[in-house]
């Protein structure tokens, strides 16, 4: 799974929670950043805040589906989740900035991640590199969730309107997608993310799922769905494309 999206929008935090914790739970952040500590590779970014190289981070599930990472007194290493495991999920984190570009698009498509999951600030809405990252993924047939982050730093009307924003980008990017959600139960300004899946229903937090037609059959390795690279005409066009449909008049891609 590639944790993509903008520039200080909470990627690294969030995997760090997902793939870090102790007691039979995760390890939430102290909001100064405790959660990403694990998930960077160098001085200069944790001295920073923001990543600027590839990271990849393990998260195991068990045989009744428990997951591993929050079984011990404290972090497990790699290979005391591994080991026992049977499911294991890559979540592959990198930078959000304009100059991370090129690091973002060889985990898009060197790793052969077979889902994106596009994190959106609820405080900054699509920013930055975002539209970059969400059309590289259309043009690659990789399938996208959305997940908007930090929602319990804004107000509920703010995260009903970064909600449709990402909606009204959906319906362009991925023409055909009927949109029947109902808001879902639960306090639409509480710290949970909201979810939209587009390609794979169901979604968490406050706002409902996105159903999608009905996909063709998929073959056995969905890694064979997407090519190997993609040209940089195609990145190109597919961001920029992307942008114009949100209404943001971006240029190409560097």
């Amino acid at each position: 799974v590639a944790v993509s999206g903008g520039l200080d929008c909470g990627k690294s935090s969030l995997v760090g929670v997902l793939t870090h914790g102790a007691g039979g739970a995760p390890g939430l952040d102290n909001a100064r950043g405790s959660a990403r500590l694990p998930v960077l590779r160098h001085k200069h970014e944790v001295a920073s805040g923001r990543t600027s190289s590839v990271s990849t981070q393990v998260l195991g599930y068990g045989q009744d589906g428990e997951v591993l990472n929050y079984g011990g007194v404290q972090s497990l290493t790699l290979s005391d989740i591994c080991g026992p495991a049977c499911r294991l999920l890559t979540l592959i984190d990198f930078g959000g900035s304009e100059r991370c570009l090129k690091s973002a698009l060889w985990g898009l498509t060197c790793l052969l991640p077979h889902h994106a999951l596009l994190c959106v600030c609820a405080s900054a809405g699509l920013a930055g590199t975002a539209w970059q990252h969400l059309g590289v993924a259309v043009a690659l047939g990789i399938r996208v969730s959305v997940v908007v982050t930090k929602a319990d730093a804004v107000t509920p009307a703010r995260l009903h309107e970064v909600v449709e924003q990402v909606r009204d980008l959906l319906s362009v990017a991925l023409p055909g997608m009927e949109q029947t959600s109902e808001p879902r139960g639960g306090d639409a300004g509480s710290g949970a993310a909201c979810a939209s899946e587009c390609g794979v229903s169901g979604s968490s937090g406050g706002c409902g799922p996105l159903s999608p037609p009905a996909p063709p059959p998929a073959p056995a390795d969905m890694r064979e769905a997407a090519p190997l690279v993609t040209t940089r005409e195609a990145a190109v066009n597919a961001a920029h494309a992307v942008s114009g449909a949100g209404g943001r008049g971006r240029g190409a891609a560097p």
